[in-house]
């Protein structure tokens, strides 16, 4: 079984009472691998409550917890914990986050829910589908490949099964013969890249698929990073080729760095000059050309109402002239609720005045806000909250509303990119007054 396909827990565990010829194999790998006791020990726990429906290890017999342990352990030589089978090193920066997460095998679960309601023996032979029946004073597995065994008791609902038809059926891994949790989170995260070896050539942008327990995952918008994934499959559908695959562990595996490039190059990774520049990429679109760029770029879909339309992902630079800290409710945000704030430039004033048409609303997500920090610039350790008139990079997609009758552009934010030389810095927060350009007395 693939790692993707646990679903893996943090807890803390009181290794004292594990038998020591268990936490010597656990020792062993975690020495080999480099990684934490805590999260080989987590990992085991993970695997043989997946693999064979044990929730509680500690009333096991040493002898079968020790071949587990060879199982898992043979299992992961493919790959570290944290890096995964197949998985290759892309440089570059995270860009943003996607403002949803969903549930990467809700499909899958209504395809099994749809084959099993039309011939379930079918279903079954098929490999896909397992089908629970109860087997003395515990479930077992009715599987393709005959019956497997669980110790999950039957006056409880099995942790992998899913009501249909007034049966417990679950998805079966087709490559591993075995039971698969009904649901994984997963949310994208946007990345602009290449693989390290590709680097120099080609940069793209990528959305890399975080899976359980990294779809909540922090990220550092502009910081030239290393991470491990998997690229994408070379039969990939048009629309899925530029997502890459993570496997478990893979926030662990993320390295704040630059020295993917020479010591001369690294002056090149400034956002303001990687991100803000169409010298590696097509990503960068000045303020006053967003309109146009989306009448050029966007891409249409069916929809149940008719024709949707989509705008390209931009990277744009301007100044905030308007801006609240203060989320506000919204019923169209996962999180319930999202933030605004407002960027004009020179160039935009000019065509428009100083009124709502000379400037670009943004909206920022709830997730945004949560998992980039957006409010705040970095500079080194010190995270430095920016006000009103400060210059910023924003990341996201680019719509359209309309304004006095007329279509103006808007910006649905993914990622912001706040460069301490080019903020104002805010003195209290939420403060939208003069009074937080104030420093040491004097007003800047």
């Amino acid at each position: 079984m693939s790692d993707e396909e646990y679903e893996y827990e943090n807890v803390e565990i009181n290794t004292e009472k594990m038998p020591s010829s268990v936490l010597e194999r656990l020792e062993k790998h975690s020495e080999r691998t480099g990684d934490k006791l805590e999260k080989v020990t987590n990992h085991f726990l993970g695997f043989i409550a997946v693999e064979h429906g044990c929730k509680d290890w500690t009333v096991e017999d040493e002898d079968l917890l020790i071949d587990w342990a060879e199982q898992c352990f043979v299992q992961l030589r493919r790959g570290t914990v944290g890096g995964g089978a197949n998985t290759v090193t892309f440089v570059g920066c995270f860009v943003g986050v996607d403002a949803n997460k969903k549930d990467r095998r809700e499909g899958m679960v209504k395809r099994a829910t749809r084959e099993y309601l039309v011939d379930g023996k079918a279903a079954v032979d098929s490999g896909r589908v397992g089908l629970y029946k109860k087997n003395d004073n515990f479930w077992g597995i009715k599987t393709q490949n005959g019956m497997l065994e669980t110790n999950e008791p039957i006056d409880e609902a099995p942790t992998m099964g899913f009501r249909v038809d007034n049966q417990y059926v679950c998805l079966m891994g087709m490559t591993t013969g075995r039971p698969m949790t009904p649901s994984l989170m997963g949310r994208n995260y946007y990345f602009v890249g290449n693989e390290e070896s590709e680097f120099d050539k080609d940069i793209k942008l990528w959305r890399v698929d975080a899976l359980g327990s990294a779809v909540d995952l922090q990220v550092k918008v502009g910081e030239p990073c290393r991470i491990k994934v998997r690229p994408p499959n070379p039969e990939a559908a048009k629309g899925f080729k530029d997502v890459l695959g993570t496997s478990m562990g893979f926030e662990d595996n993320i390295q704040y760095t630059d020295d993917f490039v020479s010591e001369e190059e690294r002056k090149f990774l400034h956002p303001h000059k990687f991100l803000a520049s169409t010298d590696f990429h097509n990503l960068y679109v000045p303020l006053e050309n967003l309109a146009e760029v989306y009448n050029e770029r966007h891409r249409t879909f069916d929809t149940a109402d008719g024709e949707g339309k989509a705008g390209p992902i931009v990277v744009t630079k301007g100044t905030v002239n308007r801006l609240s800290t203060e989320s506000r409710e919204s019923p169209y945000d996962q999180t319930g609720r999202n933030f605004m704030l407002s960027l004009s430039n020179v160039a935009l004033q000019s065509l428009f005045g100083q009124g709502r048409k000379g400037e670009v609303t943004c909206w920022v997500s709830g997730a945004c806000y949560d998992n980039t920090k957006p409010f705040v610039s970095r500079k080194g350790s010190e995270e430095i909250e920016w006000a009103e008139k400060s210059t910023i990079l924003v990341i996201g997609r680019i719509g359209m509303s309309i304004l006095d009758g007329e279509e103006v552009p808007k910006m649905n934010v993914f990622g912001v990119y706040a460069d301490p030389r080019r903020i104002r810095k805010r003195m209290e927060g939420g403060n939208t007054s003069m009074s937080q350009f104030i420093q040491s007395g004097v007003t800047k």
